[in-house]
């Protein structure tokens, strides 16, 4: 089963890209496939739908800050499984 999982990110989206390492770091130490970013609820939507049309069918969303001094991923909370 795909998995895969979306980053609502809080703090410091500006600086995270999407070919960063960071995201990649985060990819493996989730276990999933896929990982995107989104910084609001609409693009909290179009991301999950994209996950969707790639075939991802366990699609999970998460809130992350990214910074700090080391400008690193930081996971907060406990990840939700969307459905609909």
């Amino acid at each position: 089963m795909k998995k895969g999982t979306i980053l609502f990110v809080t703090e410091g989206l500006e600086e995270l890209h999407d070919d960063s390492e960071d995201l990649r770091k985060a990819r493996e130490h989730l276990g999933v496939q896929a990982v995107s970013v989104a910084g609001s609820e609409d693009e909290v939507a179009y991301q999950w739908w994209r996950m969707l049309a790639k075939g991802m069918h366990h699609v999970s969303l998460l809130r992350a800050s990214y910074g700090g001094r080391d400008n690193r991923l930081d996971f907060h909370g406990t990840a939700l499984r969307l459905f609909g």
